[in-house]
Protein backbone atom coordinates (compact mmCIF):
# COMPACT_ATOMS: atom_id res chain seq x y z
CA UNK A 1 0.00 0.00 0.00
CA UNK A 2 1.52 3.35 -1.02
CA UNK A 3 0.82 6.54 1.01
CA UNK A 4 0.32 10.27 0.24
CA UNK A 5 2.98 10.77 2.91
CA UNK A 6 5.57 8.01 1.45
CA UNK A 7 4.86 10.40 -2.00
CA UNK A 8 5.45 13.80 -0.67
CA UNK A 9 8.73 12.21 1.25
CA UNK A 10 10.16 11.26 -1.85
CA UNK A 11 9.26 14.69 -3.92
CA UNK A 12 10.85 16.22 -1.21
CA UNK A 13 13.78 14.13 -1.63
CA UNK A 14 14.42 14.30 -5.53
CA UNK A 15 12.84 18.04 -5.97
CA UNK A 16 14.12 19.97 -2.91
CA UNK A 17 11.64 22.53 -2.70
CA UNK A 18 11.51 25.70 -0.80
CA UNK A 19 9.45 25.16 2.72
CA UNK A 20 6.30 26.88 1.34
CA UNK A 21 5.48 24.50 -1.61
CA UNK A 22 6.44 21.33 0.99
CA UNK A 23 3.33 23.05 2.75
CA UNK A 24 1.33 23.50 0.10
CA UNK A 25 1.50 19.65 -1.11
CA UNK A 26 0.51 18.47 2.50
CA UNK A 27 -2.75 20.87 2.33
CA UNK A 28 -3.39 19.44 -0.93
CA UNK A 29 -3.17 16.61 -0.24
CA UNK A 30 -5.07 15.98 3.19
CA UNK A 31 -7.61 18.07 0.92
CA UNK A 32 -7.46 15.38 -1.64
CA UNK A 33 -8.10 12.32 0.89
CA UNK A 34 -10.83 14.25 2.49
CA UNK A 35 -12.83 15.26 -0.67
CA UNK A 36 -12.14 11.72 -2.54
CA UNK A 37 -11.67 9.81 0.42
CA UNK A 38 -8.90 8.05 -1.53
CA UNK A 39 -5.47 7.39 0.79
CA UNK A 40 -3.60 5.66 -1.25
CA UNK A 41 -2.03 7.74 -4.31
CA UNK A 42 -1.82 4.76 -6.61
CA UNK A 43 -5.61 4.10 -6.58
CA UNK A 44 -6.29 7.76 -7.73
CA UNK A 45 -8.27 7.54 -10.80
CA UNK A 46 -10.13 10.13 -13.42
CA UNK A 47 -13.19 10.30 -11.65
CA UNK A 48 -11.41 10.92 -8.53
CA UNK A 49 -9.35 14.03 -10.57
CA UNK A 50 -13.07 15.15 -11.52
CA UNK A 51 -14.41 15.12 -8.25
CA UNK A 52 -11.66 16.97 -7.07
CA UNK A 53 -12.17 19.82 -9.61
CA UNK A 54 -15.58 19.67 -9.11
CA UNK A 55 -15.51 20.44 -5.24
CA UNK A 56 -13.58 23.15 -6.18
CA UNK A 57 -15.67 24.54 -8.82
CA UNK A 58 -18.20 25.86 -6.17
CA UNK A 59 -16.18 26.78 -3.20
CA UNK A 60 -12.77 28.49 -4.67
CA UNK A 61 -12.17 30.87 -7.91
CA UNK A 62 -11.14 29.26 -10.58
CA UNK A 63 -7.66 30.67 -10.64
CA UNK A 64 -7.17 28.77 -7.26
CA UNK A 65 -8.81 25.65 -8.40
CA UNK A 66 -5.84 25.80 -10.91
CA UNK A 67 -3.34 26.22 -8.44
CA UNK A 68 -4.43 23.68 -6.62
CA UNK A 69 -4.81 20.76 -9.51
CA UNK A 70 -1.09 21.71 -10.42
CA UNK A 71 -0.06 20.50 -7.05
CA UNK A 72 -1.56 17.63 -7.07
CA UNK A 73 -0.73 16.58 -10.16
CA UNK A 74 3.00 17.41 -10.07
CA UNK A 75 2.74 14.56 -7.13
CA UNK A 76 1.41 12.17 -9.27
CA UNK A 77 3.81 12.63 -11.87
CA UNK A 78 6.40 11.54 -10.04
CA UNK A 79 4.44 8.87 -8.89
CA UNK A 80 3.93 8.20 -12.66
CA UNK A 81 7.56 7.90 -12.55
CA UNK A 82 8.35 5.74 -10.01
CA UNK A 83 5.79 3.32 -11.76
CA UNK A 84 3.10 3.68 -8.73
CA UNK A 85 0.83 4.83 -11.40
CA UNK A 86 0.63 3.88 -15.40
CA UNK A 87 -0.83 7.50 -16.05
CA UNK A 88 -1.37 10.46 -14.26
CA UNK A 89 -4.97 10.58 -13.49
CA UNK A 90 -5.14 14.35 -13.28
CA UNK A 91 -4.22 14.83 -16.83
CA UNK A 92 -7.68 14.00 -17.56
CA UNK A 93 -8.14 17.97 -16.48
CA UNK A 94 -7.78 20.24 -19.35
CA UNK A 95 -7.08 23.76 -17.30
CA UNK A 96 -7.77 25.32 -20.97
CA UNK A 97 -11.24 24.64 -20.02
CA UNK A 98 -11.22 26.26 -16.78
CA UNK A 99 -12.17 30.21 -17.39
CA UNK A 100 -9.82 32.43 -15.04
CA UNK A 101 -11.37 34.52 -12.80
CA UNK A 102 -9.23 37.87 -11.19
CA UNK A 103 -10.16 40.60 -9.52
CA UNK A 104 -9.47 43.88 -11.01
CA UNK A 105 -6.88 45.96 -9.31
CA UNK A 106 -7.39 49.53 -8.50
CA UNK A 107 -4.75 52.19 -8.49
CA UNK A 108 -3.84 52.69 -4.92
CA UNK A 109 -2.10 55.78 -3.83
CA UNK A 110 0.33 54.94 -1.00
CA UNK A 111 0.63 59.16 0.84
CA UNK A 112 -2.20 58.38 3.27
CA UNK A 113 -1.04 55.04 4.20
CA UNK A 114 2.65 56.72 4.97
CA UNK A 115 1.01 58.99 7.18
CA UNK A 116 -0.73 56.02 9.29
CA UNK A 117 2.80 54.69 9.22
CA UNK A 118 4.40 57.81 10.63
CA UNK A 119 0.98 58.19 12.91
CA UNK A 120 2.35 54.68 14.81
CA UNK A 121 -0.45 52.48 13.31
CA UNK A 122 2.13 50.12 12.80
CA UNK A 123 4.84 48.08 15.83
CA UNK A 124 7.89 49.68 15.79
CA UNK A 125 9.46 46.26 14.12
CA UNK A 126 6.78 46.29 11.43
CA UNK A 127 7.45 49.74 10.69
CA UNK A 128 10.82 49.77 9.59
CA UNK A 129 9.37 46.51 7.30
CA UNK A 130 7.13 48.59 5.74
CA UNK A 131 9.26 51.56 4.60
CA UNK A 132 11.49 48.32 2.82
CA UNK A 133 8.78 47.08 1.05
CA UNK A 134 7.02 50.59 -0.08
CA UNK A 135 10.27 52.27 -1.41
CA UNK A 136 12.03 48.92 -2.96
CA UNK A 137 9.51 46.88 -3.54
CA UNK A 138 10.58 43.69 -2.93
CA UNK A 139 8.06 40.69 -1.62
CA UNK A 140 7.22 41.10 2.69
CA UNK A 141 9.05 37.11 2.94
CA UNK A 142 12.39 39.12 1.37
CA UNK A 143 12.52 41.70 3.25
CA UNK A 144 11.12 40.31 6.39
CA UNK A 145 14.17 38.26 6.42
CA UNK A 146 17.04 39.90 5.77
CA UNK A 147 19.87 40.16 8.33
CA UNK A 148 22.26 43.30 9.57
CA UNK A 149 24.81 42.71 6.77
CA UNK A 150 22.22 42.71 4.18
CA UNK A 151 21.43 46.88 4.95
CA UNK A 152 24.86 48.47 4.05
CA UNK A 153 23.47 52.23 4.99
CA UNK A 154 26.94 53.66 4.84
CA UNK A 155 26.37 52.82 0.90
CA UNK A 156 22.59 53.18 0.23
CA UNK A 157 22.52 49.30 -1.09
CA UNK A 158 19.99 46.52 0.60
CA UNK A 159 21.26 42.92 -0.71
CA UNK A 160 18.34 40.83 -1.15
CA UNK A 161 20.37 37.26 -0.61
CA UNK A 162 19.40 33.90 0.42
CA UNK A 163 20.22 32.49 4.18
CA UNK A 164 20.10 29.59 5.98
CA UNK A 165 15.84 30.55 6.78
CA UNK A 166 15.11 32.44 3.62
CA UNK A 167 16.40 30.74 0.44
CA UNK A 168 15.23 32.48 -2.20
CA UNK A 169 12.81 31.42 -5.31
CA UNK A 170 15.52 31.66 -7.73
CA UNK A 171 18.96 33.18 -9.18
CA UNK A 172 16.81 36.13 -10.24
CA UNK A 173 15.35 36.85 -7.29
CA UNK A 174 18.73 38.07 -5.66
CA UNK A 175 19.58 41.26 -6.48
CA UNK A 176 20.95 44.58 -4.83
CA UNK A 177 18.62 47.52 -4.73
CA UNK A 178 19.76 51.54 -4.10
CA UNK A 179 18.07 52.93 -0.73
CA UNK A 180 16.29 56.37 -1.66
CA UNK A 181 17.24 58.84 1.13
CA UNK A 182 13.97 58.46 2.90
CA UNK A 183 14.58 54.59 3.16
CA UNK A 184 17.59 55.17 4.76
CA UNK A 185 16.15 58.04 7.05
CA UNK A 186 13.75 55.71 7.87
CA UNK A 187 16.04 52.98 8.89
CA UNK A 188 18.36 54.32 10.91
CA UNK A 189 16.76 53.69 14.53
CA UNK A 190 17.91 49.70 13.49
CA UNK A 191 21.26 50.80 14.97
CA UNK A 192 23.29 47.99 12.48
CA UNK A 193 26.45 48.47 13.59
CA UNK A 194 25.38 47.47 16.98
CA UNK A 195 24.34 44.14 15.92
CA UNK A 196 25.91 40.43 14.76
CA UNK A 197 25.87 40.53 10.86
CA UNK A 198 24.70 37.11 10.76
CA UNK A 199 21.46 38.14 12.91
CA UNK A 200 18.28 39.01 11.11
CA UNK A 201 16.63 42.07 11.81
CA UNK A 202 13.23 41.13 12.34
CA UNK A 203 13.58 37.48 13.80
CA UNK A 204 10.02 38.15 15.46
CA UNK A 205 8.50 38.08 12.25
CA UNK A 206 9.58 34.01 11.19
CA UNK A 207 6.86 31.79 11.59
CA UNK A 208 8.43 28.50 12.73
CA UNK A 209 5.25 26.33 11.48
CA UNK A 210 4.64 27.58 8.38
CA UNK A 211 8.56 27.90 7.75
CA UNK A 212 7.41 31.83 5.89
CA UNK A 213 8.73 35.43 6.75
CA UNK A 214 6.28 37.67 7.09
CA UNK A 215 2.78 35.31 7.48
CA UNK A 216 0.07 37.07 9.04
CA UNK A 217 1.10 40.69 9.32
CA UNK A 218 -2.49 41.62 8.97
CA UNK A 219 -1.70 45.34 8.22
CA UNK A 220 -5.20 44.98 6.33
CA UNK A 221 -6.54 45.94 9.97
CA UNK A 222 -4.20 48.19 10.83
CA UNK A 223 -3.61 50.23 7.46
CA UNK A 224 -6.17 48.86 5.35
CA UNK A 225 -3.59 47.40 2.97
CA UNK A 226 -2.17 44.27 2.76
CA UNK A 227 1.68 44.21 2.38
CA UNK A 228 1.70 42.55 -1.39
CA UNK A 229 -0.22 46.15 -2.30
CA UNK A 230 3.37 48.14 -1.79
CA UNK A 231 4.77 45.34 -4.37
CA UNK A 232 1.95 46.56 -6.66
CA UNK A 233 2.16 50.19 -6.49
CA UNK A 234 6.08 49.96 -7.31
CA UNK A 235 5.20 48.18 -10.03
CA UNK A 236 2.79 50.43 -11.31
CA UNK A 237 4.39 53.68 -10.76
CA UNK A 238 7.44 52.32 -12.91
CA UNK A 239 5.56 51.65 -15.56
CA UNK A 240 3.57 54.90 -15.54
CA UNK A 241 6.48 56.40 -15.77
CA UNK A 242 7.82 54.31 -18.64
CA UNK A 243 10.50 52.67 -16.78
CA UNK A 244 11.82 49.95 -19.09
CA UNK A 245 10.74 46.61 -18.02
CA UNK A 246 14.37 45.00 -17.88
CA UNK A 247 14.88 47.91 -15.23
CA UNK A 248 11.72 46.83 -13.17
CA UNK A 249 12.07 43.44 -13.77
CA UNK A 250 15.38 43.44 -11.95
CA UNK A 251 14.30 45.77 -9.02
CA UNK A 252 11.41 43.16 -8.53
CA UNK A 253 13.19 40.24 -8.90
CA UNK A 254 11.24 38.49 -11.80
CA UNK A 255 12.83 36.21 -14.23
CA UNK A 256 13.86 37.58 -18.11
CA UNK A 257 10.76 36.21 -20.26
CA UNK A 258 13.44 36.40 -23.75
CA UNK A 259 16.26 35.63 -24.43
CA UNK A 260 17.59 39.49 -24.78
CA UNK A 261 16.80 39.97 -21.13
CA UNK A 262 19.12 37.12 -20.19
CA UNK A 263 22.43 39.20 -21.65
CA UNK A 264 23.78 42.07 -19.80
CA UNK A 265 22.63 43.63 -16.20
CA UNK A 266 20.73 46.44 -14.90
CA UNK A 267 23.06 49.00 -13.32
CA UNK A 268 22.42 50.64 -9.35
CA UNK A 269 22.05 54.11 -11.11
CA UNK A 270 19.73 52.76 -13.48
CA UNK A 271 17.66 51.39 -10.93
CA UNK A 272 17.74 54.41 -8.29
CA UNK A 273 16.38 56.36 -11.10
CA UNK A 274 13.79 54.42 -11.42
CA UNK A 275 13.34 54.05 -7.65
CA UNK A 276 13.03 57.70 -7.59
CA UNK A 277 9.35 58.24 -9.41
CA UNK A 278 7.92 56.69 -5.90
CA UNK A 279 9.15 59.87 -4.21
CA UNK A 280 8.32 62.10 -7.67
CA UNK A 281 4.63 60.73 -7.66
CA UNK A 282 3.81 62.05 -4.30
Amino acid sequence: ERTWQGLLDLCIKLKQPAPSTINEWRRRTDEMVRITGVADPSQVTEDHARKYRDYHLDTVANTTLKTRIRYIRALLEVALSEQWVTSNPFNCIKLRFIKGTSKKKEVVKLEGIDDKVKEGALPPHHEALYWIVRYTGTHVSEAAGIQFKDLDLANGVIHISPNDLRPLKNEYRQRDLPMLDELKEALKGLDVSTHSPDAHVFPGLYNDKTQRWGYGLQWDRRLGITPKVCRDVVATTLRDADVNERVLGSILGHTPTNSTGLYGSVSMDAKKKALSKLIISQ
